[in-house]
């Protein structure tokens, strides 16, 4: 879940010219890295669309809540989860993860 509307976490929405403080090769994932010619220290451009491929090359975009704030979150007796979110100026209880 994300409070954002787009994939990106805090990358959806900040300044243009912020970069990664690394090198790109420490943030690659064993399965996805990031596009050929990307710049060592990638901005913001490259890590929004890092993000929104690996989104889209694993399928996750239709398992992915955005617009989705999370209030609380609470484990159950039975080892559930409770997770309690705002979406829309409305709150949902009871949404439970196993």
């Amino acid at each position: 879940m994300d409070q954002n509307e787009e994939i990106g976490g805090i990358w959806a929405h900040n300044f243009y010219d912020v970069a990664l403080q690394a090198p790109f090769y420490d943030y690659t994932l064993v399965d996805f890295g990031f596009e050929e010619g990307v710049e060592r220290f990638p901005r913001l451009p490259a890590l929004q669309n890092f993000l929104k491929n690996y989104v889209k090359f694993f399928g996750f975009g239709e398992i992915i809540k955005l617009g989705h704030k999370v209030d609380k979150i609470e484990q159950n007796p039975d080892f559930t989860w409770t997770v309690e979110v705002t979406s829309q100026g409305k709150t949902q209880k009871n949404y439970m993860i196993s």
